[in-house]
């Protein structure tokens, strides 16, 4: 009797140190979606957050090109709210106030850019 309850925890153990063995043997992991930028394969081997950075290496881009026409587009509505409210000087200080924060933002996201490049140049390749 005692080796029948043995045999699901053995083959949990097998499975568990002979599976992992052979995804890391092969090539690439294959995505069942291929990412946006094209890529249908992650190699294994670097780092256990593969997929997570190969998504995001996908995104980045857009991600940032999104923020970045938010922000000008922000400039823009800010500066055609000073425009407008010209004569009320409370409403003319807010608009200022988003104008600041937008050129705020715009420079965190040029920043962040330069900083990314700057700890690793093939970031952006």
């Amino acid at each position: 009797m005692p080796r029948k309850s043995l045999r699901f925890p053995l083959g949990v153990a097998l499975a568990t140190l002979v599976l992992p063995t052979m995804a890391y043997a092969q090539n690439c992991i294959r995505l069942l979606v291929p990412l946006p930028c094209g890529t249908s394969c992650i190699a294994p081997g670097a780092s256990p957050f593969g997929v997570i950075q190969a998504y995001f290496d996908c995104l980045y881009p857009y991600v940032m090109g999104t923020a970045a026409g938010v922000a000008i587009l922000w400039c823009i509505i800010s500066g055609a709210a000073m425009i407008l409210y010209s004569g009320d000087d409370s409403k003319r200080t807010q608009a200022k106030e988003w104008f600041t924060n937008a050129v705020i933002g715009l420079l965190l996201i040029i920043f962040a850019a330069v900083i990314m490049n700057f700890i690793n140049p093939l970031f952006f390749r």
